[in-house]
């Protein structure tokens, strides 16, 4: 209930007394100018130029299916969305991730679902955080009916998500804002991008470990190529079972 953004008006159902809460929860979107790294085509700030960054968890794109299946906590996502519900002043942490987006943090770049971002000859010029409550689409039903504000669909199921713009989370940054230096160094926030070993520093040989599975359990090849070969396997297994009974027989 505490994640809810608004109370419905009509009774019927309780919860402990309560009235129901409407289901959509706030969500805090990311949107990124994206240049060339010698900067030839970013001169341009208007607002055809912004795109959402898309996370791997958490919602976005209205027409995204939703990812998260529980008990799966998504850790970052989940501090997102808890960020959401108050404001950046509260949440310096989101200021410190822009910032080492801005920085392009191979680490921070990793949290989004941009791999685009990895590798290329893109960079993020300036980045903004717009505030969004966001509910599900409802098929349309007599109960889906009742609820009220909620988004019916039609023939088209392709949209999940309805989502309403509610204010600026964080004015557009870029690398070179002073108030962002300045915000980040009151906070006491450090430098914006640090080595793996750096940052493992103190905390033993179980960082490195964690971050190099990271790496390798984000690699789609790497994933299928483990598919194929848990299959083959799993068929060379049963296969030799196959024998292993046969041989059985014929004693």
């Amino acid at each position: 209930r505490m994640t809810g953004v608004g109370k419905s008006s009509f009774s019927g159902i309780n919860f402990e007394g309560l009235p129901p809460s409407v289901v959509a929860r706030p969500e805090i979107v990311l949107e990124a100018i994206i240049v060339d790294k010698d900067g030839s085509n970013g001169n341009s700030t208007g607002e055809n130029n912004w795109q959402e960054l898309n996370f791997r968890w958490k919602p976005g794109g209205i027409d995204r299916r939703p990812r998260q299946v529980a008990p799966h906590q998504p850790r970052f996502e989940w501090r997102m969305w808890f960020a959401a519900l108050g404001s950046v002043q509260q949440n310096a942490w989101v200021v410190s991730f822009v910032e080492k987006i801005l920085a392009v943090c191979p680490h921070v770049i990793d949290l989004l679902d941009e791999p685009e971002l990895i590798g290329t000859k893109k960079r993020i010029k300036m980045v903004r955080a717009l505030l969004y409550e966001y509910d599900f689409t409802r098929l349309d039903k007599k109960w889906s009916r009742s609820i009220p504000g909620v988004h019916i669909l039609d023939d088209d199921h392709s949209v999940w998500w309805q989502r309403k713009l509610v204010e600026q989370y964080l004015p557009a940054l870029d690398s070179d804002n002073e108030s962002l230096k300045e915000f980040l160094q009151h906070a006491g926030y450090g430098s914006a991008c640090k080595a793996i070993e750096e940052r493992c520093k103190g905390v033993g040989p179980c960082c490195q470990v964690a971050h190099f599975l990271r790496r390798i359990l984000s690699d789609k090849s790497f994933l299928f190529s483990m598919a194929i070969f848990s299959c083959v396997i799993a068929d060379v297994m049963r296969l030799l079972r196959v024998i292993r009974r046969a041989k059985v027989k014929r004693d």
